[in-house]
């Protein structure tokens, strides 16, 4: 919803917010697609697609081990999302000192819908 509301598609992210409460209150704290189910789209919406919005350039392509290959600018978003992701965080809170790259790794994974690939 943010990156909606940041790239003013404020429609997409009034779509993005019922979905949220609905499937929240309705979906079983969202276990259940409720919303899907009754016909309110999922929006797609990601920083590195903010950034385009908002005029960055897409830079040379990058290799990260994790994320594999994108322009820098889908990079940082990718960054940007991974550290905003509240998974993240609860990975993050729930893990002891010593086991800080799995957390990393888990939290990789998790976000790794929102890369998208094309052929």
């Amino acid at each position: 919803m943010v990156n909606n509301l940041l790239q003013l598609r404020l429609d997409a992210a009034a779509r993005t917010t019922t979905r949220f409460v609905v499937n929240s209150t309705l979906g079983i704290g969202g276990l259940v697609d409720v919303a899907g189910r009754n016909g309110i789209a999922q929006q797609s919406g990601d920083f590195g697609q903010t950034l385009f919005v908002w005029g960055v350039s897409e830079g040379p392509y990058v290799m990260s081990p994790f994320m594999g290959p994108a322009t820098t600018r889908d990079a940082v978003g990718s960054v940007v999302d991974m550290a905003a992701n509240p998974l993240g965080w609860l990975v993050r809170r729930w893990q002891p000192p010593s086991s800080k790259v799995p957390a990393r790794l888990l939290t990789s994974i998790a976000s790794a819908q929102w890369i998208k690939t094309e052929t």
